[in-house]
């Protein structure tokens, strides 16, 4: 009798409907005329690319639209090159928090969710401070339309920048004089000056009109805001009569927003959680409620918000909120609760969450630090939700529309959260920075550690039980591809094969019994049979196998040879 995987993770809030556990291992649905439904496969593992020069956690992984490659580890920001050289750019805030970037083409924006920001020019790596007024932070940043996009920390409120901002724009390093304050001097020619130019400072290009009364220059009007000036820079004129001790000088220089282009949510007055562009169009999602926004072309603020499209799930971990294609993925909160991770396309918020996983979610002490990102790999879309506190990775397929866990094991074989705490697919590879010590891994389906570490493959089968009778369970056969360990990593050899693990509970899950170990099958040991035998009776039995070797495996069913025994 043969027993089927036909679902993903499965641990149902109480154990006699289901206990399945799905770890480092993700189902395929398979052709209609396959033996079996859905094979389940080994996620990738982790190929050492790169170490952070500080060696501390990855904020942030990066691609510019030009290609490049962008890390934030603790609080310094690195262009990392094609061969995984770093070269440090600036320093940030301090903290353990998502960093969010975005680029315009000419310039990437940093934000982290303080009133604070950050400018890098990409053609030259130049690194500044954000010295706006109209500038309030903002937990995330995007772009769309040649406007970068942010919203207010802890309002409603979202603001845009101009259209093509620069670097200079956004720092006020080298850029065109918006105002200045004057001293007026003395002995100069009264009357009114236009075009006069202002000599002096860094820059060059700026010119005024000078009103003089009574020999002392009242007010300058900046005619052209010339190019390259800073803050600070003090110029003067001399064509304005024969006075002395004039002097203008620079207080701002021209920046890249306006106050007056900044909105309010308007469905629901909750605050913004995060806002994500999604096929041109901006979704807020607040922390109730979500709404859709786009570009309308409007005078002052150019965005409209589109009718009709109001969601009511708003999101409880702002940087849970990740795209991919014509989705958003989230991990909401409503006015009625909270734990549903969502999945919004076409205006609408759909479900993906099942109810063992959110029973599973709704224990975790914290879940408001909740990360999210995605990544696409041979054909599969998966949306990585990483819980810090919780210590746990849960990730979710798009392509077959099931989840399993993710986890990385320690020296001491217990399971934590993947190393994974960011992704981007950079230079033909799908690049994620670890959490912890800041590292550049690539996602590699051809690499069966993590790094070097065991990754432990774990998976439960469902209940097996015949009306209630005592089933004898005569054996138990595994349905594997088996036979890839060559050895090159673990040593195995063909008397030292790599093992197997199965173990069952006949407690309906509650308590398992000491696992029972069998051949995985040595390089080249391709028709080894993974069989058990004399395995008791129960009412009702659930197995689970789990293995660790550095090979190629798959797995897609089991068979069981049962008989009745007496009652």
């Amino acid at each position: 009798m043969r027993i089927l995987l036909t679902g993903g993770f499965y641990q149902s809030k109480s154990i006699i409907a289901n206990a399945q556990r799905c770890i480092n291992l993700y189902p395929e649905k398979n052709p209609e005329d396959s033996p079996v439904p859905i094979t389940t496969y080994l996620t990738p593992g982790l190929t050492l690319l790169g170490t952070a020069p500080n060696n501390m956690p990855n904020r942030c992984t990066y691609r510019t639209s030009q290609g490049q490659l962008y890390t934030v580890n603790g609080d310094t920001i690195y262009a990392v090159s094609s061969s995984w050289v770093y070269t440090s750019i600036g320093t940030i805030t301090n903290l353990s928090t998502p960093v969010s970037m975005a680029d315009n083409g000419l310039v990437i924006l940093v934000v982290d969710g303080t009133p604070d920001g950050w400018a890098i020019d990409i053609a030259t790596n130049a690194f500044g401070v954000i010295n706006d007024s109209a500038f309030y932070g903002s937990p995330r940043v995007d772009y769309v339309d040649t406007y970068f996009l942010l919203s207010q920390p802890g309002t409603n409120a979202w603001y845009i920048s101009l259209s093509n901002a620069t670097f200079a724009m956004l720092t006020s390093i080298g850029g065109s004089i918006t105002s200045g304050t004057t001293v007026g001097g003395t002995g100069y020619t009264d009357g009114t000056y236009t075009a006069v130019p202002l000599t002096g400072g860094t820059g060059s290009g700026a010119t005024g009109t000078f009103t003089i009364a009574g020999g002392i220059v009242g007010t300058v009007t900046i005619v052209s805001a010339g190019i390259d000036y800073v803050i600070g820079d003090t110029l003067s004129a001399s064509d304005i009569g024969a006075g002395a001790g004039f002097v203008f000088e620079v207080v701002t220089i021209g920046g890249a927003f306006d106050p007056l282009a900044i909105a309010t949510k308007n469905g629901y007055p909750d605050p913004i959680a995060a806002l994500i562009v999604m096929h041109r169009e901006v979704w807020l999602i607040g922390q109730l409620t979500s709404e859709v926004w786009y570009d309308a072309g409007n005078a002052d603020f150019a965005f409209s918000e589109f009718p009709g499209a109001f969601i009511e799930h708003g999101c409880v971990a702002p940087y849970s909120v990740a795209k991919q294609d014509l989705s958003v993925y989230w991990l909401s909160q409503d006015e009625q609760g909270q734990t549903i991770v969502i999945r919004g396309a076409s205006y609408q918020a759909t479900r993906i969450s099942t109810h063992a996983m959110e029973n599973e979610i709704s224990k975790y002490s914290v879940i408001s630090d909740a990360i999210g990102c995605t990544y696409q790999q041979e054909g599969h879309v998966f949306y990585l939700l990483f819980f810090p506190t919780a210590n746990k990775t849960w990730c979710w397929d798009q392509t077959a529309e099931l989840w399993h866990e993710r986890a990385w094991t320690d020296d001491n074989g217990i399971l934590n959260r993947h190393r994974a705490n960011c992704v981007a697919n950079v230079y033909d590879v799908n690049v994620a920075g670890d959490w912890q010590n800041g590292n550049l891994y690539a996602f590699d389906e051809e690499n069966f550690t993590d790094n070097g570490q065991p990754i432990s493959r774990i998976r439960s089968f469902p209940h097996f039980q015949e009306d209630r009778k005592r089933i004898t369970h005569k054996f138990f056969y595994l349905d594997m591809d088996v036979g890839e360990d060559d050895g090159s990593v673990d040593g195995s050899t063909p008397s030292n094969p790599p093992m197997i693990s199965l173990r069952w509970s006949d407690t309906k899950g509650a308590s398992w019994g000491n696992a029972v170990e069998q051949s995985l099958g040595a390089g080249g040991q391709y028709l080894t049979n993974i069989q058990y035998s004399r395995l008791g009776m129960a009412r009702d039995r659930v197995y689970e196998v789990s293995w660790s070797c550095p090979a190629l495996t798959a797995l897609q069913s089991a068979w069981i040879e049962p008989g009745l025994a007496a009652t």
